[in-house]
């Protein structure tokens, strides 16, 4: 099997993102701390929400496969490489990316580096206690993240270690010297390689699998059912697929799943789409006739108030047609006024002569 050497120039190649995976490509699991494990210092109570692990384990070959070209082959970090690798991921300002299970839609926005520790033997950076089991190697780097939302909290404590993003130049290592292959060289030898393949196999060979209608291979622990986790291969990485309705092809044609983080939240067979089709086609038809039924009250209850009022104006009507037919028999014949014809009495002339006094006289005396 070929043995690639991973290495960056920080131009063309380079590492961007680090991720929180279910099964980290260098098998080496997180660490995840709270409060209750750290010297109490303060009067806080709040969980202090650190996580770590080892980000780059050096001198360890990853098993590999790439699924286009049917290729099984491992890659292999070096301290060189880590060294580079550790100045480019800070100096670009890539400290605090971290996401989940490689998806770039689900970024822990809350996560800060708090963390960085490179071992380094020759100047007293040995392995840290919690990690003497993990034969890590010189220039391997171990990270802590603080993660301050909850729900990011909460989401980064369901997973297992890191596992980082890159564009790496891949060099095959050759060795045309010696029978001796460098897995022997580095002190892995035919097992170790073996080792490493069969890691990977072991948390991968223990699920079922399924197709889904594009072609891609699901993998699942259990029954495919609500609750159930589910992975895909990602460059030999077992990555929580998207989160969507899925539909599946194969044996399992016309059944679809629903995941949210790796996880199914819902399962539809066939039979319960035909019956769910069947319903709603029936719930618009009940509905159609309950628009008419509804449409037809609404018309007789109109008619019904209508028919009502006029039923009430008609009343009104001759009701107050009654009023002023008795008020108009009652009313008093209308005054009338008798006028005499008015006497004019002469004014007889004194002496055949008129004048004014004699006027105004003539008139009182009358």
């Amino acid at each position: 099997m070929k043995l690639y050497e991973l290495d960056i120039n920080g131009d063309t190649s380079e590492v961007y993102f680090n991720s929180i995976v279910s099964i980290p490509a260098h098998m080496k699991v997180a660490m995840k701390f709270n409060e209750a494990d750290a010297p109490v210092r303060f009067s806080f109570n709040d969980e202090k929400q650190i996580i770590t692990g080892v980000m780059v384990a050096v001198d360890e070959p990853i098993y590999r496969y790439n699924p286009e070209t049917k290729e099984e082959f491992n890659v292999i970090f070096r301290k060189a490489t880590a060294d580079k690798l550790l100045l480019n991921y800070m100096k670009k300002g890539y400290a605090n990316n971290l996401n989940l299970e490689h998806n770039e839609g689900q970024v822990f926005n809350s996560a800060t580096l708090i963390g960085m520790y490179q071992v380094d033997s020759t100047i007293g950076m040995s392995v840290p206690k919690a990690f003497e089991g993990q034969n890590l190697q010189d220039g391997s780097i171990i990270v802590s993240y603080k993660i301050e939302d909850a729900k990011e909290w909460e989401q980064a404590k369901t997973r297992a270690g890191f596992s980082i993003e890159a564009i790496f130049d891949m060099v095959e290592v050759t060795n045309n010297k010696s029978n001796m292959s460098l897995m022997d060289k580095l002190g892995f030898g035919k097992a170790p390689e073996l080792t490493a393949k069969e890691a990977f196999e072991a948390k991968a060979e223990k699920f079922a699998e399924a197709t889904l209608e594009d072609g891609t291979v699901i993998m699942y622990d259990g029954e495919l059912a609500e609750g159930t986790e589910v992975f895909i291969d990602v460059d030999g990485v077992l990555t929580a697929p998207e989160n969507k309705v899925h539909a599946l092809g194969g044996e399992m044609e016309g059944v679809l799943i629903e995941t949210v983080d790796g996880v199914i939240t819902a399962v539809t067979m066939p039979e319960e789409q035909a019956a769910d089709g069947k319903e709603e086609e029936e719930e618009e038809k009940l509905s159609k006739e309950e628009v008419a039924e509804a449409m037809s009250a609404l018309k007789a209850d109109y008619e019904e108030k209508l028919a009502a009022l006029e039923s009430k104006f008609n009343a009104m009507f001759v009701e107050q047609k009654q009023v002023i037919e008795k008020l108009s028999k009652s009313a008093p014949a209308p005054a009338k006024t008798k006028f005499s014809k008015p006497v004019v009495k002469e004014v007889k002339p004194v002496n055949n002569k008129m004048n004014v006094l004699d006027i105004v006289r003539a008139s009182a005396n009358n």
